[in-house]
């Protein structure tokens, strides 16, 4: 079963064939998308929270157009230059050196 915590590097080709198989207006379960956008399905839910997703509700399950993922993920996307690289390397406790 695919979860938040999966390496893509781990994943069975049919796992990987699977995700890449779904069309943009394809619905995911939390469960599922979670794992597509690599975060936890309770880090996927304060995502909605914020209002940064669209999701469609059905008694107590959330639902997701891959489509709306695929847009999430996207404008997270910053482009890389000369001036903002070490910016972008530095994690939470310094900078790769």
């Amino acid at each position: 079963m695919l979860n938040s915590s999966t390496p893509i590097s781990e994943l069975t080709v049919g796992q990987l064939n699977e995700l890449l198989r779904q069309g943009p207006d394809t619905y995911m379960a939390t469960p599922e998308a979670a794992a597509y956008i690599r975060k936890s399905p309770g880090a996927l839910r304060q995502i909605v929270f914020k209002k940064q997703i669209r999701c469609s509700k059905r008694g107590t399950s959330l639902y997701f157009l891959k489509k709306d993922l695929d847009s999430w993920m996207m404008a997270g996307i910053r482009p890389v230059s000369e001036e903002n690289a070490e910016d972008i390397l530095k994690t939470k406790g310094g900078s790769h050196k």
